[in-house]
């Protein structure tokens, strides 16, 4: 296992309510700072926050009053082996300076820079991770595995809007769908020419014209006969041209039947074609449901999809015991978080923390007074097992380092 680093040595001056103070803790395990209430215990704390995190920890006074400037110097190695020599200072003014070296005095270029990339997030207390809401838990935890949070909600919020407006497009179509009359099983499939049905009927009116026309003639020339006796030959050779006329005529005459039959599907027309866009249109309402349907099933599959790529992440990360996210809610052994013991969020807390620190581990807990024995007792196990260093803020306990009036007691 990687040895962390972590504090080696502490020298604060004038700095909030310390004048000065030098300690030296174990290089892993809880290094305890206790006293009475505004001797200067929360002071160590937040320096060891402001030498690290720089202006991301506000200090409301940092140079102690009356004095004219605040120094902060922090030995930083593995194993009690010094590497890095962090030097910060301020001036009643406000001027502040951060310098860094090796162990050989070499000052390192961006120093803050360099702190960020070995501590991250420093100022992580596993009290306040376990007063986190499930939302802010969850962000942490994800962060503390490297995931992509802003990217993800991003995704997922086109996934679930696109979603939302085909949703909406799949009500719109089965309201729509509800308006239209189900069409009868033998529903025309296809409209007809009314123009067309109405050139046929005209050619069925010339061809009975012709007919009526030659049949007009024949009996015409028959009449002829009986009163023209005289003119009998002639009569009879255009009788006889008449009765030709009138065969060729009749082989094309319509039936009274296909006559009507025509006038029928004429009356019909208006009809068959409404009743043909009613089936057509439904059966294009059908179609629209059904594959607007399809599209919500799959972006409602992909935002499942989506979901699962923060389970997966939290169920590979490191945190603190088999730590789960089922229906949108952090799970510890099967359990909500929110239901866990005091030791086990602690234990996800400090796990949070040392995932959050690239190569340091230096935790910081400001309400340690809340702590129990075997809280206390579980947070020396955890951190000797992960060379981390805690630094535990307590009242009036007599343990680790005592501070009085801004020194050590």
């Amino acid at each position: 296992m990687n040895i962390p680093l972590t504090i080696v040595s502490l020298d604060i001056t004038d700095f909030a309510r310390i004048k000065a103070v030098h300690i030296k803790p174990n290089s892993s395990g809880a290094v305890v700072i206790s006293g009475r209430n505004a001797q200067g215990k929360s002071s160590v704390l937040d320096a060891i926050a402001q030498l690290i995190n720089g202006s991301r920890h506000k200090v409301p006074l940092p140079v102690r009053v009356g004095a004219d400037e605040a120094n902060i110097v922090a030995v930083l190695g593995r194993g009690g082996e010094p590497e890095l020599v962090v030097k910060w200072r301020t001036t009643s003014s406000g001027k502040k300076t951060l310098v860094v070296e090796d162990a050989d005095g070499v000052k390192k270029s961006s120093p803050a820079s360099l702190l960020t990339s070995l501590f991250g997030y420093l100022a992580v207390d596993p009290f306040a991770f376990s007063a986190m809401n499930e939302k802010e838990q969850l962000r942490t935890i994800l962060r503390a595995t490297g995931f992509d949070v802003d990217t993800w909600q991003e995704e997922r919020d086109k996934i679930f809007n696109d979603r939302t407006v085909v949703n909406r497009q799949v009500v719109r179509l089965e309201h729509h769908l509800k308006s239209l009359a189900k069409p009868a099983a033998d529903a025309p499939t296809e409209s007809v020419s009314v123009s067309e049905l109405l050139e046929e009927n005209r050619r069925l009116l010339e061809l009975r014209e012709r007919y009526d026309a030659a049949k007009s003639s024949y009996e015409a020339w028959c009449d002829r006969i009986s009163e023209l006796q005289r003119l009998l030959e002639e009569a009879e050779d255009t009788r006889d041209r008449a009765a030709s006329v009138m065969m060729a005529a009749y082989n094309s005459n319509p039936t009274d039947e296909r006559l009507q039959n025509a006038l029928s599907r004429i009356e019909t027309a208006d009809v068959h074609n409404r009743q043909y866009m009613d089936a057509r249109k439904f059966r294009e309402a059908s179609s629209d449901l059904e594959t607007t349907t399809i599209e919500a099933k799959k972006l409602s599959a992909a935002l499942i999809e989506k979901d699962n790529e923060i389970r997966l992440a939290i169920a590979a990360s490191p945190v603190g015991g088999p730590l789960q996210f089922v229906d949108d809610e952090l799970r510890l052994n099967d359990l909500p978080l929110a239901v866990a013991s005091h030791a086990e969020k602690l234990r996800v807390g400090i796990g949070v923390a040392t995932l959050l620190q690239p190569e340091a581990s230096v935790v910081l807990v400001k309400d340690g007074s809340l702590l129990d024995q075997d809280s206390m007792a579980a947070i020396e196990q955890i951190a000797q097992a992960h060379g981390m260093q805690v630094w535990i803020e307590r009242v009036e306990s007599g343990e680790g380092f005592t501070i009085e009036d801004g020194e050590i007691g």
